[in-house]
C-alpha cells in the first residue's frame, strides 16, 4: 500500500489527500502507515474513516501537523472524539452540513475551542436526524460486502439529498442501488427537519 501511495504521489504535481475508508477500499491504512505516508511531499491530507478512538489517538501523536492535516471522514460525531487528542483533527465531512449547516457548525466550533461539553451538547441537537437515519436504516439492507464492522448503511445518502430538496437546494435522486426515501419517509424527514429548526 504504501509503494502505491507513493507511485501515485510521484507521478503528479498536486497535493493528494488519502481517503481511509474500508467501505470502499476493503481495508483501513493503520496509523503506522499512516505516519509513513505523511511523510511523503505531496500526501498532504487524509479523510479518515477509521472506526476507533485508537486509531485517531495513535495518528494524532505520531503524525506531525505540518506533514498532514487530519480530516475526520465521519462526520461531527466521530470528529468530537478525534479532535479531543488535543485538536489535531482539523475538521470533519458532513452530510448534515449539506441541510443544517448551523448544527454541523456549532459542533465544530465548539470543539475547535476545547469546549467538549459544548460540544456534546450541540451533537444532542442533531439526535432526532440520527434516529430517524437509524429507523431508516434498519428497513433496509447494506449494499456492502465489507464486513458489518467496517460498512456503512449509505441510507444516509438518502436522507441527505431528500433533506436538501426541503430546505429548498437540489439533492435530487441517488444512483442505483441505492434507494431514495419514500413518500411517507420524506414526511416523517421533514417533521424532523422542522424540530432541529432546519426548516
Amino acid at each position: 500500500m504504501y509503494q502505491y501511495c507513493k507511485a501515485v504521489a510521484e507521478a503528479v504535481n498536486i497535493g493528494i489527500m488519502n481517503y481511509n475508508n474500508a467501505d470502499v477500499s476493503g481495508t483501513l491504512i493503520p496509523p503506522d502507515l499512516m505516519a509513513r505516508l505523511a511523510k511523503i511531499e505531496n500526501i498532504i491530507a487524509v479523510k479518515d474513516n477509521a472506526t476507533n478512538a485508537a486509531d485517531y489517538a495513535f495518528k494524532a501523536l505520531t503524525i506531525e501537523s505540518e506533514d498532514m492535516v487530519l480530516l475526520n471522514g465521519l462526520g461531527e460525531i466521530h470528529y468530537v472524539g478525534a479532535a479531543a487528542y488535543g485538536i489535531r483533527y482539523k475538521g470533519f465531512i458532513s452530510f448534515l452540513a449539506n441541510f443544517a449547516p448551523s448544527l454541523s457548525y456549532e459542533v465544530y466550533e465548539a470543539a475547535e475551542s476545547g469546549d467538549f461539553k459544548k460540544a456534546l451538547e450541540a451533537l444532542r441537537k442533531q439526535l432526532p436526524i440520527w434516529n430517524l437515519l437509524v429507523k431508516f436504516n434498519r428497513k433496509r439492507e447494506s449494499i456492502s460486502v465489507i464486513p458489518d464492522c467496517l460498512r456503512t448503511n449509505y441510507m444516509y445518502m438518502g436522507v441527505g439529498k431528500a433533506a436538501m430538496d426541503l430546505v429548498g437546494l437540489h439533492g435530487g435522486p441517488l444512483r442505483l442501488p441505492m434507494e431514495n426515501l419514500s413518500d411517507e419517509e420524506r414526511q416523517e424527514l421533514r417533521v424532523v427537519l422542522k424540530e432541529v429548526g432546519a426548516i
